[in-house]
């Protein structure tokens, strides 16, 4: 039997998607607020909240990818209105012989946006779109939320919308490095039980963050074998579909998610 191949490790990322994304999912009150696309010096930029977030259509919100890689995805005609529609981003699955992605949300939100309420429609909006677009084809297209680091009781109450009993996506992550305490700390016990009941399979990034943790309390790859330790507690236990997942630029925890997600 052939092996497939999957990706464990794709994005959404803010700056490709279409202008209209969260403008057109939030009440009137918060459309000025929410990441909406302006035209700054001439170049049209992502804005939230007042703050600017990087250029539209630009890899990482700097500009066109000028490396080698780069290059050949455009030879190969990729273009930046791929990744957010899904026909188009299909295709570019079966150029490149991959059999199904494990699609990463917007990132660094929290670092631009402070506002509670704000970030909670922000990922609200997103968390509906990466639905929409996964349902194309959700065998081959698992799309992760992202759920509000602001308090425990925010990302449970978008757990429970975004979970088996609401959205049906499979796996979300938050940018604790925003939230008010390390991801290890008591104060996010609701939030594991929430992914628990809710069949949500969590990730973070486990190295550096820009958020308001102080950077002695960051994570960084020497620590993350003690987060692992500390999560094997008979609180974390208490449910078998507790799996906290540590996300890191490293193959093992590819295949942690894709074992996990692709198999549910």
């Amino acid at each position: 039997m052939a092996h497939k191949i999957v990706s464990a490790d794709g994005h959404m990322d803010l700056f490709y998607l279409p202008v209209e994304t969260f403008t057109s999912r939030v009440p009137a009150h918060l459309r000025e607020r929410v990441p909406r696309v302006v035209d700054i010096d001439g170049k049209p930029t992502w804005v939230g909240d007042g703050a600017k977030m990087g250029a539209h259509a630009a890899w990482m919100g700097r500009g066109q990818m000028g490396t080698h890689r780069g290059r050949r995805m455009v030879e190969a005609g990729w273009q930046p209105s791929h990744p957010p529609d899904p026909k188009l981003r299909l295709a570019d699955l079966d150029l490149d012989g991959v059999e199904a992605e494990i699609i990463y949300g917007i990132r660094f939100v929290e670092d631009s946006i402070k506002d509670p309420e704000v970030v909670a429609a922000t990922y609200r909006a997103y968390n509906d779109f990466i639905t929409e677009s996964c349902s194309y084809n959700p065998k081959r297209f698992i799309g992760i939320a992202n759920i509000p680091a602001s308090s425990a009781e925010a990302a449970s109450e978008e757990l429970g919308r975004i979970g088996k009993y609401g959205l049906g996506l499979r796996g979300a992550m938050i940018d604790w490095f925003n939230g008010p305490e390390p991801i290890w700390h008591s104060m996010w016990e609701p939030m594991w039980v929430a992914a628990a009941e809710n069949d949500v399979a969590l990730s973070f990034q486990s190295e550096s963050g820009m958020g308001r943790q102080p950077a002695d309390r960051s994570v960084s790859n020497r620590s993350s074998k003690a987060i692992c330790r500390a999560f094997r507690t008979p609180r974390t236990r208490r449910s078998s579909r507790c799996r906290p997942t540590s996300v890191s630029w490293r193959f093992f925890c590819a295949a942690h998610w894709s074992a996990i997600l692709v198999s549910r």
